[in-house]
């Protein structure tokens, strides 16, 4: 897409033209992508990106970058955030940016139970799918051979991503979508949020999600997980292979859980746990200092 079509559509001052194939925040490294920066403390994250083409960047930034030689295609206007997504939102509403429209392909050998909804266009279901009463399937998804999903199962809802701007909340559409690979099974009652940019929330091979779990936008679960009831993942986490997660833990945001570990019940996560850990408590620490803890504590 040209800059300057999305500087007339976000209202901002087109000071360089550019072009961009995707969109996504600092952190992300998808090619060719428009992102934003309101503040000059982001020039070594605009800096260390190699996959970013555009920016929509307050007058501060745009300064530094021209005094750095930088080449990015530049829109310039007093709040960056906001204008960025609400051109998200624009190119969801109104576009085919993310996803190209098509008919929704399922295999003869899926039995689909009468009370479910699946979307006409964007979705495809693979061979031997089982999709049970009330499930809602939603555009840009797809489940690979012989997936199973349980009664009331959410697939590829909008994630919890709201701004704040003029005093008011805006909701941010939701562009991505869900992949299920082979052999997954979802129990009754859970929600797996589509992507925000694009890209997909992504859930490995045979792994295993029980009742009532939240599954955010852009979190990828690796192969052979079991993730027990009322647990909520939160957005763009990554779970390795083969992990354990207990029931009602809570995952924050953006953090890694390595292959092989295990999250003992009710844990709060708010770091990155090691390949092979057992982390336990709130906020979760190695299970073998919790049980310390709580000995001396009963002394």
């Amino acid at each position: 897409m040209e800059l300057r079509e999305a500087s007339i559509i976000t209202g901002g001052r087109l000071a360089r033209p550019g072009t961009f194939t995707s969109l996504g925040t600092l952190g992300c490294t998808t090619p060719g992508m428009l992102s934003f920066a309101e503040d000059t403390k982001y020039l070594p994250d605009i800096q260390d990106n190699a996959h970013l083409s555009c920016l929509v960047c307050s007058e501060p930034v745009f300064d530094a970058l021209e005094a750095a030689g930088s080449s990015l295609g530049i829109i310039v206007c007093p709040d960056p955030r906001t204008a960025f997504f609400r051109l998200h939102n624009w190119l969801v509403r109104n576009t085919q940016f993310y996803r190209k429209k098509a008919p929704s392909q399922v295999h003869p050998s899926a039995r689909i139970h009468a009370s479910a909804v699946v979307a006409t266009h964007n979705v495809t279901i693979g061979r031997d799918v089982v999709i049970d009463a009330n499930v809602v399937v939603h555009p840009n998804t797809t489940l690979e051979d012989g997936v199973v999903i349980r009664a009331n199962v959410t697939l590829g809802g909008s994630g919890f991503e709201f701004k704040r701007a003029g005093g008011r909340i805006f909701s941010v559409e939701h562009g991505g979508g869900v992949l299920l690979r082979r052999e997954v099974e979802i129990l009754a009652n859970a929600h797996i949020a589509r992507g925000l940019f694009g890209t997909d929330t992504e859930i490995g091979e045979q792994t295993r999600i029980d009742a009532l779990v939240n599954v955010s936008h852009n979190v990828r679960i690796g192969k052979r997980c079991l993730i027990a009831a009322n647990t909520a993942i939160s957005g763009s986490t990554v779970v390795g292979d083969d992990v354990w997660i207990g029931a009602g833990a809570v995952l924050a945001d953006g953090i890694e859980i390595g292959t092989g570990s295990r999250i003992s019940i009710g844990s709060v996560v708010v770091t990155n746990v090691p390949a092979g850990a057992r982390v336990t408590g709130n906020f979760a620490i190695p299970h073998e200092r919790f049980l310390l803890n709580h000995w001396n504590a009963q002394r």
